[in-house]
Parts: C-alpha cells; structure tokens; sequence
C-alpha cells in the first residue's frame, strides 16, 4: 500500500493485484514491447440530484426548502409584512392585508401565499423557481399538513382494515378519525392501482358516513380541526385514477 501528501493528508492508493487488475508485460521474462498496463473497470454508481418533488409536501418541509431563506426575513411575528406571518403553523391561516386568506386548505386558487408566488409577486427581487413553486401548491393541495404524521406502519391493506375497525372501536374522538384518514392520504398518494385507489375511497367514504354520525355531533370541534379533516377527505375523494406527486 501506497500514498500520497496532498495538503497535509495521506490520500492512500489501493493496492493493486499484478496478476488480474494490473499487468506489466514488461516485468514477465521474455516479454517484449513497451510496459503494457491493463485496469480493471469500475462501476460508478449516479446518485439523483435532490428534487422537491421525491420530498413529503408539509409545512416543515416547505419552511425549511423555501421560508426560511426566502420569506420569513419579512414575514415574520416581529415584521409581519402586509400582515403575513409565515414563521408559524398557525399564522399561515390567517388573513393579510393585500389579498385573500394566506392559505386556504385544499384550495392553492384561494391561497395568497400560492397565488402571489406563482405570478412572481413574491418574493419581489428573487421569485421562486418553477419547483418551489410547485411544491408550495402540493403542500396545499394535499391539505396544508404541519408535519408527517403516519402513525401506522406501512402493512397489508386488510391489515389496515383491521387496525382501522379496532381504532374506531376503542375511540371515536375528532383525533383519532384525522389519524386513520390521514393514513389513507398517504395510502393514496403512494398508490400505483386503480384497484388500490377504489379500496381507499370506498373506506374513505365509510369513514366519512362514520365521522359524521359519531362525532361531530357529540364533540366540540373547531374550525381549523373541521377545516383539516374535511381538506384530506376531499383530498381523497376527489383524486384521480392516479395520484399526481
């Protein structure tokens, strides 16, 4: 073994084999003619360059890729420009000064925060690439989630049935019908059957039916709650044959 003192650092070499990876004709008796040397091939494996598209669509993600570095440092709670707060999960629904809601559940048309980037209004001396903005309308589209929030390991779907019937059994309460919709959220999106699309909507539907009858009726829900479980049911029932990324 070998090496080499480049800046300070012993860049080793990898020794080589004289009889498969490197020949040296010129070193076997008898061999005539210059020194012949014969590699071995590497394999170099490409790695993907990043894409938002590969990245789950939340308001975490969208903070850390795009506010952060491009809005927050004029909307924020100490300099809400135009009255746009974008530093925190519940500032972001509220309303502005200049223009509609600042984002609207399910509805990136009715969002000021879509809208304004998507013309290039915002920001004003750099807007957003084509991809960020993009991924801004599917953050909203698919219901302007905080976080990922699966719950329940990625199983069988009659698996899934099952942990869906025994939740329900054990509690009926506002969180736990958002949690088990919210798993069919993501069952849909990384769906690749029409057949397994079928299967989430009709329990999509059930829950739905069993959402209404059991618990807006008998437990206090907010607005905003109402807001997010009914932007994942419409999320779900009103995809296409296949998702769209």
């Amino acid at each position: 073994m070998y090496g080499l003192m480049l800046d300070g650092f012993l860049s080793p070499i990898i020794s080589l084999s004289f009889g498969a990876i490197l020949l040296l004709t010129g070193c076997i008796p008898g061999a005539k003619g210059p020194l012949l040397y014969k590699f071995k091939e590497v394999e170099v494996q490409v790695v993907d360059e990043f894409s938002l598209e590969n990245e789950p669509a939340t308001f975490e993600k969208v903070t850390e890729y795009i506010f952060k570095d491009k809005c927050i440092r004029c909307h924020r709670k100490d300099r809400a420009k135009l009255g746009v707060d974008l530093s925190e999960y519940e500032k972001v629904f509220g309303y502005s000064d200049y223009f509609q809601p600042i984002v609207t559940k399910g509805d990136p048309d009715q969002s000021g925060v879509y809208t304004e980037v998507a013309r290039g209004a915002m920001p004003p001396k750099e807007p957003l690439t084509p991809e960020e903005v993009a991924f801004i309308k599917r953050w909203i589209e698919e219901g302007a989630l905080p976080k990922m929030t699966r719950r329940y390991r990625k199983n069988d779907w009659w698996d899934l049935v099952t942990v869906i019937e025994q939740e329900l059994d054990r509690d009926r309460s506002y969180r736990t019908y958002y949690n088990l919709v919210d798993e069919l959220k993501w069952r849909l999106v990384e769906s690749v059957s029409e057949g397994g699309n079928h299967k989430i909507k009709v329990k999509a539907k059930e829950l739905l039916e069993s959402f209404l009858a059991n618990c807006s009726d008998h437990e206090e829900i907010t607005t905003l709650q109402r807001e997010e479980i009914n932007a994942l049911f419409d999320f779900i029932l009103s995809s296409p044959k296949k998702p769209q990324h």
